[in-house]
């Protein structure tokens, strides 16, 4: 069966419309992508996401952090290293998404404020070896938008609202219950455009 392809202006996660590409070859495969396009990012949302993340400015972000647990000392000592080198990377960025007004900005702070709270110290190795990349930002935010996990686009590790919803669900329920009551209803409303820039 030759695989149809088209467009169609389809609503996202975001609540935003925009233009997803179809590919597919049957029902079932249609239906999958619907699935997809309305657990994701529209175009505007997601290019945010990505900026954000390469934002390189100055700032600080208050973080209490957890004590690692692991099952080495050596595993251990791999995940704090890696932890303390994002927070230097990201602490700038959480200050400069705490002072935005874009209610997107307050969904991607609460990624990474649940970020810093998990405890595992392997959590850590996979954001290194696997690399939590703005593919991975983008994921969680979606995630937490939607409030519920997606067949159709599965989480790739490491995940930190996943993480919350295997290890402790009600982390997760908490966080998505705060983004549901505070933040979709202005997101939808937010007219998508490209994020505020800062001075480094």
């Amino acid at each position: 069966m030759a695989v149809k392809h088209h467009g169609a202006l389809t609503e996202r996660v975001c609540a935003h419309s925009d233009v997803f590409s179809y590919h597919y070859r049957n029902k079932s495969g249609l239906r999958s992508d619907l699935n997809y396009a309305r657990a994701t990012l529209c175009g505007a949302c997601g290019q945010k996401v990505k900026d954000w993340l390469a934002f390189q400015g100055k700032g600080f972000h208050k973080l209490e952090l957890p004590k690692l647990q692991g099952r080495t000392p050596g595993l251990i000592s791999w995940g704090n290293r890696v932890r303390i080198e994002r927070l230097r990377t990201l602490g700038p960025l959480m200050s400069h998404l705490q002072a935005s007004s874009d209610p997107l900005a307050t969904v991607v702070l609460k990624v990474l404020e649940l970020m810093f709270q998990v405890p595992c110290a392997s959590y850590w190795v996979d954001v290194e070896k696997q690399n939590y990349s703005w593919y991975s930002l983008q994921g969680d935010v979606a995630l937490l938008l939607r409030g519920s996990k997606c067949r159709d686009n599965p989480q790739r590790s490491p995940s930190a609202v996943g993480f919350w919803m295997e290890a402790r669900p009600v982390v997760a329920q908490e966080a998505i219950a705060f983004v549901r009551d505070n933040l979709k209803a202005s997101i939808a409303a937010h007219v998508p455009s490209a994020p505020e820039k800062a001075s480094a």
